[in-house]
């Protein structure tokens, strides 16, 4: 309930930082932070799940730094309980389900 209704950062600098090469000007340009839903709703099965990753959310909306590190830090912890984390012993034929409207993709800016 701490989260529902609140918006997360995320940061492509942040992840750039983590895994990557420092972020030059032009890629700060086109990829400045930008705010989303923490909580996601299913759009066919109403169920509800989280939207933020450690590498790249930052923050919450409207909380002080050291309230939304700690609910993100607790968050991220949950996130990884193996009852909460998928994983498939894969075949041969085995396909990954895309649900349309739940994924978004960036090309550029």
């Amino acid at each position: 309930r701490r989260i529902d209704g609140r918006r997360a950062v995320q940061s492509y600098e942040h992840f750039n930082q983590a895994y990557s090469v420092p972020t030059n000007k032009i890629q700060k340009e086109c990829t400045q932070d930008i705010s989303h839903p923490m909580v996601r709703t299913h759009p066919y099965s109403g169920r509800k799940s989280l939207y933020i990753w450690p590498g790249m959310t930052t923050g919450i909306v409207g909380l002080p730094p050291s309230e939304s590190r700690e609910i993100l830090e607790a968050l991220f912890d949950i996130s990884a309980w193996p009852e909460f984390v998928y994983s498939n012993d894969w075949q041969p034929g085995d396909a990954i389900p895309l649900f349309l409207g739940q994924a978004r993709f960036s090309l550029g800016c």
